[in-house]
């Protein structure tokens, strides 16, 4: 694989960072809201991400653009010492993609597609149910999870989709589904949180712009800080970046479900290989619908 290959690769897979965090925020406020849920309950989230990565090599100008929709389905199972045990199943995944010239569609819906590279990675993901634990707090609790030693090119691959937007359970939960705030809501409330992760530190401020019975519309804003080191077939970079994060939320403050999100980050900053430096900006946007079944 050539240096420049490998440099629009990692490129790809370093979006992720700007779409999702998978650890537990920290909330630095007053006594939050806990997610009180009964079993048998189901929740549908629909979320769409695009995404635009540019790179600046040798004088030209290189775009890695993703257009993905994921349908999530989750089912509260039992509740057990403040722990709920939940299914997180994917029932629909669509993509559509350009990196440096390589064109990936494809759509869980579409037969033909099952057959496809991308169809065959995710076969044993579409339609599956994933059992996870999660708090009062809809963080999911880290588990140990047994997967065969993925190949070198199937790990690629899902390191790709991530980079559009697919992120793990705990993200989906945690950035999509839920949100614990502080009790009592009115408008003009304020609180934040803030996300620490090898590599990467993330810092969110949210504000009540306006609530109606239940309904809250919560403003969001902050900066994501990434000095993480990556590596690909033996090769290690370096991405260095600083990112704005906007955004709304509406809220159902009873429940602490989502209703609606739609959140941008833009990022610009360097990945770093062998004494050189490669400009790098991303764009990512997403929004996200959640409802009860």
């Amino acid at each position: 694989m050539t240096y420049t290959k490998r440099i629009v690769k990692l490129a790809g897979f370093a979006t992720v960072l700007f779409i999702s965090t998978a650890a537990a925020a920290q909330n630095k406020n007053a006594e939050s809201t806990k997610l009180d849920f009964k079993a048998g309950q189901k929740f549908q989230t629909e979320s769409t991400v695009k995404s635009t990565t540019s790179m600046e090599m040798m004088g030209q100008q290189m775009d890695i653009k993703a257009d993905v929709t994921v349908v999530r389905q989750l089912e509260i199972k039992d509740k057990k010492d403040k722990v709920y045990n939940v299914a997180s199943t994917i029932t629909r995944m669509a993509t559509v993609m350009d990196m440096m010239g390589q064109n990936i569609n494809y759509d869980s819906d579409k037969k033909e597609d099952s057959a496809s590279d991308m169809g065959k990675l995710l076969k044993e993901k579409i339609n599956v149910p994933t059992a996870l634990e999660m708090g009062e707090n809809g963080k999911i609790i880290p588990g140990k999870k047994e997967t065969a030693p993925a190949a070198e090119e199937a790990g690629n691959m899902a390191a790709m989709m991530k980079s559009m937007g697919v992120g793990d359970d705990d993200a989906i939960l945690t950035d999509d589904m839920f949100i614990t705030a502080p009790k009592n809501l009115k408008a003009g409330d304020v609180w934040n949180d803030s996300i620490i992760v090898e590599g990467q530190k993330t810092y969110r401020d949210y504000t009540v712009k306006s609530i109606q019975g239940n309904e809250a519309v919560v403003t969001i804003g902050g900066k994501v800080l990434t000095d993480k080191k990556m590596e690909n077939q033996g090769m290690e970079m370096n991405l260095v970046m600083e990112s704005k994060i906007t955004g709304d939320l509406t809220v159902d403050a009873a429940t602490g479900v989502i209703k609606q999100r739609t959140m941008t980050v833009d990022g610009s900053g360097n990945i770093e290989m062998m004494g050189q430096q490669v400009p790098m900006t991303t764009k990512v946007e997403t929004t996200s619908v959640t409802k009860n079944l």
